[in-house]
């Protein structure tokens, strides 16, 4: 290896002996094309209104509604395209992509965001040092883009031959969710992801789902702590009864061969307790206030009668809802008919008979029976003869 070294040495003296010349040459545009360069890299410009933009924030987050677009000031060191920029063409981007909740977050400013948005200049012809940005921290404000979305839980209502599903209950009804706007609007609606079969159910079924039984897709759910949704299923008959208490009876008609009506009718009692049976729905329809029963005394002659309240006649019940029982069962129903003639002429001639006997009119009398086409069917005379 030496006698090579000393060859090497012995060619680079002769060279600088034999061309010294050129090698001058050389080291003089060499010296010039450096110069020119470093001129170009070192002109530095301090821009004072540098916009930051945020970038990587998590979708289920938003920079809160008082959260300011922040400047921060940015000291430049790059080519002499600087000297024609301003602030505007440069950006600091800011990432939050360590951001994991909704409050106040301190940033720190990393030179490589700085760069610029003009052409003909790239971030690789630029320098800055973390000294360089003022102010280096920011405080970043976030909040939740969240929604409130209703839980309307997927389920087959299958259940026995007879029964039928009357209701359902969830809680809660409600889940706060948090996450994109494409995200929030496709989950309006929180299902469960597999179906609840109903097979042959005849009693009520209570089924309990977490969070991760939800088909919530990438959204987060706000609630704390994380609900736990109970969804709730009565299977009932199809059939109902139903006790409606202190239903009024109300009489209607005429009594026959007279225009009189309820006035001349005496009824006991005037209310009763009566169960009925119907589909469940028309059951439950039924308003306790408004069912009444009626009583048609058009077709009952004078006296006393015990009507079934079976047979009366239900207003504000609908027809496939039945009356099964009443308490009582039938009412005492009396009613008034009108006078026969020869029971009016026995009274009058009575009450004639007596008022000669005592020396008074016989007005007295006639004041006292009052004989009128509404209570007689056959006509009265209007002379008669009276013998003591």
């Amino acid at each position: 290896m030496r006698p090579a070294f000393r060859r090497y040495i012995r060619s680079i003296h002769h060279t600088l002996h034999e061309d010294w010349g050129l090698i001058l040459v050389a080291l003089l545009v060499a010296t010039v094309f450096w110069w020119e360069v470093d001129e170009n890299r070192n002109v530095s410009r301090y821009f004072p209104d540098v916009e930051v933009r945020f970038s990587n924030l998590d979708p289920a987050m938003v920079l809160a509604r008082d959260q300011k677009i922040p400047k921060v000031g940015v000291r430049v060191s790059g080519p002499r395209l600087l000297q024609d920029l301003d602030g505007v063409d440069f950006v600091m981007r800011a990432d939050l992509s360590d951001i994991r909740d909704a409050t106040a977050h301190e940033i720190v400013l990393n030179p490589k965001g700085f760069s610029p948005i003009v052409p003909g200049l790239s971030s690789d012809d630029i320098r800055v040092r973390q000294g360089d940005i003022i102010p280096s921290r920011i405080e970043v404000m976030t909040e939740w883009n969240s929604r409130v979305a209703r839980v309307v839980p997927r389920y087959s209502p299958k259940p026995a031959l007879g029964y039928v599903i009357s209701a359902t209950w969830v809680a809660p009804a409600t889940i706060t969710l948090a996450g994109s706007d494409a995200e929030l609007a496709r989950h309006a609606i929180v299902r469960n992801k597999n179906e609840l079969v109903l097979d042959g159910e005849t009693e009520t079924k209570e089924q309990v789902w977490t969070v991760e039984d939800l088909d919530i897709g990438n959204l987060k759910v706000l609630d704390t702590p994380k609900p736990v949704i109970r969804f709730k299923i009565f299977v009932e008959p199809f059939f109902r009864k139903r006790l409606v208490s202190d239903v009024p009876i109300r009489v209607a008609g005429k009594i026959p061969g007279t225009t009189a009506t309820a006035g001349s009718v005496s009824v006991e009692p005037t209310n009763v307790d009566i169960l009925i049976q119907g589909a469940r729905l028309k059951v439950n329809s039924v308003a306790p206030d408004s069912v009444a029963l009626e009583l048609d005394i058009s077709r009952l002659p004078p006296g006393e009668h015990k009507v079934p309240v079976v047979h009366l006649n239900p207003i504000n019940l609908p027809s496939d809802v039945q009356i099964i029982e009443a308490t009582p069962t039938a009412l005492t129903v009396w009613i008034q008919g009108p006078h026969e003639l020869e029971t009016v002429f026995q009274e009058l001639w009575k009450g004639v008979r007596e008022s000669y006997l005592s020396g008074n009119l016989p007005e007295a009398v006639t004041r006292a029976l009052s004989v009128t086409p509404a209570n007689v069917t056959t006509p009265v005379p209007t002379q008669m003869e009276v013998k003591p």
